[in-house]
């Protein structure tokens, strides 16, 4: 999965780390010279959770992407205009936040967010 930024927005560090990885994927396929600087160690996981909105309301996040997260531990909340609450996200794994949508209108079944777990 490559991906950098979100919303659609990107600052320079972010637009260099895509353009990196397209140098050294290149470069492995003998398309590009080669790069001295072998980069950060790739982080294997085991796989992902996704979580999804079981409600059509506004999401309201309590976490960032990149911080770990317990198993249990209440990772946000979806509302409706009111303020009632409708749904509350629970992570089902101990991990790290892999991505994070950060609209706040959500429909039933949209992805909230994924943890990354070893």
């Amino acid at each position: 999965m490559t991906e950098a930024g979100g919303q659609g927005v990107w600052n320079e560090d972010e637009v260099w780390i895509l353009e990196s990885g397209v140098r050294r994927v290149m470069a492995h396929f003998e398309m590009y010279d080669g790069i001295d600087d072998p980069g950060e160690q790739p982080q294997v996981l085991g796989g992902w959770n996704w979580l999804s909105a079981e409600h059509t309301g506004l999401f309201y996040p309590d976490v960032k992407v990149g911080e770990m997260v317990q198993a249990g531990q209440e990772l946000g909340h979806i509302s409706d205009i009111f303020g009632k609450r409708l749904q509350t996200a629970i992570s089902p794994a101990t991990g790290e936040i892999l991505f994070l949508v950060t609209s706040l209108a959500m429909n039933e079944g949209d992805p909230l967010m994924a943890i990354a777990y070893e």
